[in-house]
């Protein structure tokens, strides 16, 4: 159905009323209101793109036998037309490559108005001009008939490309502009909203955004027929326009001098408390201000990248709302008076410091949604379904910041097939390495699908130029959009815990420790992944933060070492190169892999989510896994989906990496077995006495162990011993009698 396309013309006239009709057509209902309260009116409809339709005028007698030779007389019968006092016009769909072709073409005596370039429009049905009326053939409830191919070819011949504009859109300032316009945009939505005047909301080819009003509110209800709307430009501004000559120089001041200011009035006064809490309610209605783990927080976003710049911009990012921000955000949602006793009355002023820090200050605002993260890509959700729309979700809390348009959800065979093309270059140790990566993938796309924790993804080679690298920008520019932002592991646990709270105040959607080296472990960051919240001091601040730590941790390294703790914790994905130069290869099948992901990032993503969505709906069938300690809601979703699809248990390479986790293990092993030779209990000082005072060439497993033993061996091998107590390995563990002091042995678990 053609709508919001249309100008009201004079009566018996084809001149449109106002300046504007070109800029600002109206829909078929604001038409037929103006036409019931003036009937003498007459209708025109824009032409090209923004009505999607092309007007062929058949003025000469020869003109309409040779249009119905050109297209045939089946497609004239059927698309809307009507007649006029010079002949008959029929109305066809517009194709996009008459962009910048101009206004029309004439050919065999048939007037194509193409409607480019400057506003075109043809008066309709049921207008009169010069006493004649225009009567419908077919009315605009038929559907529009398409010109066929060769007649398209013609007209493009017909028409050549006009020279295009020079246009001052900087794209720097794209995104900002976006925001403005948004910020504007819910501004004034909840100030209609709140003065009662219904609205719509639409916008124009040209990138404004209307907000037509039921009434004009200058009037009143009674007053339907001007169009009224508020205009809402690309850069944020705005005017009030009510297409009615007695309205003609009406402004946007008009119409709050009417229903009232636009924004609520907070009065300074002794009851801090009072003032405070209102600023507090009216900063719900701020844009883009959210809160997080007590504190007050904004989206960052790089502007859009410079046309010639091969940089990437990078990710959007939760940050704390600094104080001068939040005055100035106070600002354009309150209008703040103070007494003047000069005066005798309330003036407006500026907001004071104190209510700022007052309101930064409380831990809790009521009207300002929570927020958990900010993402770009859709997201698996704990019910099931699919995070597709932009915006904030306030279901989940969950910001998704994207311009991208994705597909429908594939079959799961489809799915598997699309992802595994990605990752088919590269040489993993194993199907369930291959797998894993996927595993991976998935991690990313329903990490806010699942409680609790998830492993941190591993992506480890044999040798330099495996390809490590490349794999986690993979994983990245599916995710994002953009290769993986890098960070190295820090060397304490002091600045591991720094790092921590400042990612869980960013809330990104993943963290990539690139090129690890030496032994891997954090007792910080093995919290952290087990426990699935952070709670720490800000940095600068008094104030503590506990939130839930949600981002995917993925590391690369070559041939790293893993502590214990950290390797249960751990996906491995292991590549191994039988090249000595891996980085020489060039049999590639994409050899360009990060720009084909960029190209075919949304299909890539909605692959990703089908098999998750398509497992759930599914009922989650149990795969009987082999049980993954501390990671079970990942395990049940993730790993077990993974395993649904058709892939190797990503988990399946888990005993090899905990195998060659430091040498914990082997110290345990070697212990248990040297303690066993002794063959009866003994207190630390008497093995040890035993072992100086026995031949060289006994025990020697024992000996070995204790020769790796720093310092003091007593107090060393002491210590070891009460850390390994009961801890299981080959059917085995310490345990110790209630002697003093202590005796140590070796028990047999059946």
């Amino acid at each position: 159905m053609i709508d919001n396309c249309f100008v009201i013309c004079r009566a018996d006239s084809k001149a449109p009323i106002g300046n504007d009709w070109s800029s600002t057509p109206l829909s078929a209902a604001t038409v037929a209101r103006r036409l019931t309260n003036n009937p003498k009116l007459n209708v025109g409809m824009l032409l090209g793109p923004v009505s999607g339709v092309i007007d062929i005028e058949c003025d000469c007698p020869e003109a309409e036998p040779n249009l119905r030779k050109l297209v045939g007389d089946d497609l004239l019968d059927i698309t809307p037309s009507w007649t006029s006092t010079r002949g008959s016009h029929f109305l066809v769909k517009y194709d996009h490559r008459f962009d910048g072709r101009g206004q029309k073409v004439i050919h065999q005596g048939i007037e194509f108005r193409l409607g480019c370039g400057k506003a075109t429009q043809s008066i309709i049905p049921p207008s009169a001009v010069d006493g004649v009326r225009r009567e419908w053939v077919r009315d605009l409830s038929h559907p529009v008939a398409t010109l066929p191919e060769p007649v398209i070819e013609l007209l493009l011949q017909l028409a050549p490309l006009k020279t295009a504009e020079y246009t001052s859109d900087d794209p720097m300032f794209t995104g900002l502009e976006a925001e403005l316009q948004q910020g504007t945009v819910a501004q004034l939505s909840g100030y209609f909203e709140l003065a009662g005047v219904p609205f719509t909301i639409r916008r124009d080819h040209r990138g404004r955004v209307f907000i037509e009003l039921a009434y004009c509110p200058i009037r009143g209800p009674q007053h339907n027929d001007g169009a009224p709307a508020v205009i809402v430009n690309r850069d944020g501004t705005k005017a009030f326009k009510c297409f009615h000559s007695k309205c003609s120089a009406a402004t946007f001041a008009d119409v709050e001098m009417v229903l009232g200011a636009l924004h609520p009035v907070v009065r300074l006064g002794p009851d801090t408390d009072r003032v405070v809490s209102e600023v507090c309610t009216a900063l719900g209605r701020a844009p883009g201000l959210y809160q997080r783990g007590g504190m007050l927080v904004r989206i960052t976003r790089e502007p859009a990248p410079l046309p010639l710049s091969v940089t990437h911009t990078t990710a959007p990012r939760l940050e704390p709302m600094p104080q001068a921000s939040l005055g100035e955000t106070i600002s354009s949602v309150v209008r703040v008076e103070r007494h003047n006793e000069r005066k005798g009355k309330f003036v407006h002023c500026s907001v004071p410091d104190a209510i700022t820090r007052a309101v930064d200050a409380r831990s809790c605002w009521s009207s300002i949604p929570r927020i958990e993260g900010v993402i770009s890509h859709p997201t698996f959700l704990p019910d099931g379904s699919i995070l597709v729309a932009p915006g904030y979700h306030a279901a989940s809390g969950l910001y998704l910041d994207t311009s991208d348009a994705f597909p429908p959800l594939i079959p799961v065979r489809q799915a598997v097939d699309a992802l595994l093309e990605v990752v088919v270059d590269f040489p993993f140790r194993n199907e369930a390495d291959r797998a894993a990566w996927v595993a991976g993938l998935l991690t990313l796309f329903a990490r806010h699908g699942f409680e609790g924790a998830a492993p941190i993804i591993l992506i480890d080679a044999n040798t330099r130029g495996s390809g490590k690298t490349l794999a986690a920008d993979g994983l990245a520019v599916i995710v994002e959009a953009r290769p993986a932002a890098r960070t190295s592991a820090p060397g304490t646990d002091e600045e591991w815990r720094k790092l921590l709270t400042s990612i869980a105040m960013a809330a990104p959607p993943y963290v990539l420790l690139d090129n690890l080296r030496g032994k891997f472990g954090s007792p910080a960051l093995e919290q952290a992944l087990t426990g699935g919240r952070h709670s720490d001091r800000v940095l600068g601040s008094n104030r503590v933060i506990d939130v839930p730590l949600r981002c995917v941790w993925i590391a690369t390294s070559n041939n790293v070492v893993m502590t214990a703790d950290m390797a249960r914790r751990t996906l491995p994905i292991r590549l191994e190169s039988p090249l000595e130069n891996p980085e020489a290869r060039k049999d590639f099948r994409h050899a360009d892999l990060l720009g084909w992901l960029r190209r075919d990032r949304a299909r890539l993503a909605i692959a990703a989510v089908s098999i998750l969505h398509a497992y759930h709906a599914a009922g989650r069938p149990d795969q009987r896994l082999p049980a993954w300690g501390s990671f079970e809601p990942w395990s049940d979703l993730v790993r077990s989906a993974v395993v649904w699809a058709g892939l190797r248990d990503p988990g399946e390479n888990r005993a090899a990496l905990a195998e060659a986790a430091d040498d914990e293990t082997t110290i345990l092993r070697s212990l248990l077995t040297g303690w066993s030779e002794l063959g009866f209990p003994l207190t630390v000082a008497k093995a040890l006495e035993t072992l100086d005072t026995s031949d060289e060439d006994r025990y020697p497993i024992l000996r070995a162990a204790i020769a790796e033993l720093d310092g003091n061996r007593k107090n060393a091998l002491g210590q070891l011993l009460r850390r390994y107590r009961g801890r299981v390995l080959g059917g085995r563990c310490f345990e110790r009698t209630n002697s003093d002091p202590p005796r140590w042995h070796v028990v047999q678990i059946a």
